[in-house]
């Protein structure tokens, strides 16, 4: 099996290590490690000024694609103009997999090319799909979750006792981050003084796009930062193996959601990791959170506060949901997600 995988972005500094970068960026990358080691050759192509070599695996420039190889599978990330940068290539099924709303590609700019090309979308849960209208001409639809890095699975928690109160925003702090400290701020921590609040939120994760709202993202973690009396505790973005080390410990993940959030691999990450997470019911966060099993999918402000300090304050409560958690996303790995791929 050969593939060819196509995003017209830069995703690397140095190197394939680990690093904290945007659930998008991180998802590619770890669908390529997974065809690898399924067994297939995959050509990866992309903005990077580097030439990257694995055993099966080889990245470099999109101007460098080699237009005399055959493909089973063509995937092109994002960007639906590639099909008609690369419509020389032949491959044997073409797919568009997309991360955000669906809304993007009905604009003509970018529409033109799926009626062209017709390509199978990719989405990643029901209510991602929800956001492409039905009557846009594909070449097909279907979902594909996304997956757990291994790095997160094969980590295990500490037991209940050894955990500590700390909670997690891992998320783009313009995603509510305000809204989530006035209510800590207000409610959650008169009722649970013990707990801490730890925002890891940066534009740097989110590359090019990151720079572009650079201001705007400082503003609502240096609004955050004046609550350091309230235990909130504004950290450095680390490296992501680094940051599962420390969540592993932790309490919870609270997280509003967003109507864009088409699956939140932050919240995903969390509950693999034991955290019962407590989010609102906007975008995919009743995909990601089982309600009163994995942690609570709150309709209101005072059903989230509610929530939140039973999660931080019953014992009983915690330690099922934590298990349920972990166990929920066990098999949710990317070779799981290659190979539905590759079913296609």
């Amino acid at each position: 099996m050969r593939i060819l995988m196509l995003y017209a972005n830069d995703l690397f500094d140095s190197d394939l290590e680990e690093k904290s970068i945007a659930g998008t960026q991180t998802a590619f990358i770890e669908l390529s490690r997974a065809f690898e080691q399924s067994g297939a050759v995959v050509n990866v192509y992309t903005e990077t000024l580097l030439a990257l070599h694995g055993t099966r695996r080889t990245w470099n420039q999109l101007s460098e694609v080699d237009g005399t190889v055959s493909y089973d599978l063509m995937i092109v990330n994002v960007s639906p103009f590639l099909f008609e940068s690369f419509n020389h290539i032949t491959a044997k099924r073409k797919i568009l997999w997309i991360h955000n709303e669906a809304k993007y590609l009905l604009y003509w700019n970018r529409l033109k090319y799926l009626i062209t090309y017709r390509p199978v979308v990719v989405f990643s849960g029901k209510y991602h799909k929800s956001t492409l209208p039905f009557f846009i001409p594909t070449g097909g639809r279907k979902i594909i979750s996304y997956g757990i890095s291994e790095s997160v699975l094969k980590m295990t928690p500490c037991n209940q006792v050894e955990r500590n109160k700390k909670v997690y925003f891992t998320s783009n702090p313009l995603r509510s981050l305000r809204w989530l400290v006035d209510l800590w701020v207000t409610e959650i921590h008169p009722k649970c003084p013990e707990a801490e609040l730890n925002v890891f939120a940066g534009w740097k994760t989110y590359g090019a796009w990151g720079n572009s709202v650079k201001n705007r993202m400082q503003i609502e973690v240096e609004y955050a930062s004046q609550f350091s009396e309230q235990k909130i505790i504004i950290r450095d973005v680390i490296p992501k193996h680094e940051l599962f080390q420390e969540m592993k410990n932790g309490r919870a993940m609270f997280y509003r959601g967003d109507r864009a959030e088409t699956f939140c691999l932050a919240v995903a990450e969390a509950q693999a990791l034991g955290l019962p997470a407590v989010v609102c019911d906007l975008g995919s966060m009743n995909e990601r959170v089982e309600h009163g099993v994995t942690g609570f999918v709150a309709n209101t402000d005072a059903d989230f506060v509610k929530n939140a300090i039973r999660v931080l304050t019953d014992d009983q409560l915690f330690g099922p949901m934590s298990s349920a958690a972990k166990v929920r996303y066990d098999g949710m790995n990317w070779l799981k997600a290659a190979n539905q791929f590759l079913n296609i």
